[in-house]
């Protein structure tokens, strides 16, 4: 048999797609301390974020997103929670600039982001699987052509983010190019 042909375009889509996940991961994992730790000053607080994040992303866990995806059209969901996220995200950089972003307001904001992600990133998977069908070969190529560029973005994506963030930092300041990375993310 010959070699199975996946349509590029379809599977360009889900590359760009992640090539902005890896991106603003990268952006946000950098940022989210180092903002807080600019809002108190106080270092356990870049400890304090971390863990409110994480928890949050666990607990989200426990909602029933497999059975709401099962009942919701994959689309529709992942472009929901995406919004959703990107308002919540998107609202740390406008609270900064109109000097309202406290401590206990981004402890707020970085507890519901990752809710929203969790559901995100849950839908996607779900639609990667629907994409790919069920056919062997397809299944096999088509995760071996994601899989090769997801590589090159965990490689490139972590020095671009990082560039982009020192001069977010250099023209807003600290913790202005830390807020305003998240007007990226």
């Amino acid at each position: 048999p010959g070699k199975v042909v996946i349509p590029k375009s379809i599977l360009g889509q889900f590359i760009g797609h992640w090539l902005f996940i890896v991106f603003g991961i990268y952006m946000h994992s950098a940022a989210q301390s180092y903002l807080v730790l600019g809002l108190t000053g106080l270092e356990s607080s870049m400890g304090l974020i971390r863990a409110v994040h994480w928890a949050s992303y666990g607990a989200s866990n426990f909602l029933p997103v497999g059975p709401t995806i099962d009942r919701t059209d994959y689309g529709t969901l992942f472009i929901g929670t995406s919004i959703m996220r990107a308002l919540i995200m998107g609202a740390i950089p406008l609270l900064w600039l109109s000097g309202s972003l406290s401590f206990p307001v981004a402890v707020l904001l970085f507890s519901l982001g990752p809710i929203f992600q969790n559901l995100m990133t849950t839908a996607d998977s779900a639609a990667t699987v629907s994409f790919l069908g069920k056919e062997e070969a397809i299944v096999k190529e088509g995760t071996s052509w994601m899989n090769s560029r997801y590589a090159v973005a965990e490689f490139f994506m972590p020095l671009l983010s990082g560039i982009l963030l020192g001069v977010l930092v250099q023209s807003f300041g600290s913790p202005g190019g830390y807020a305003m990375a998240y007007a990226v993310y």
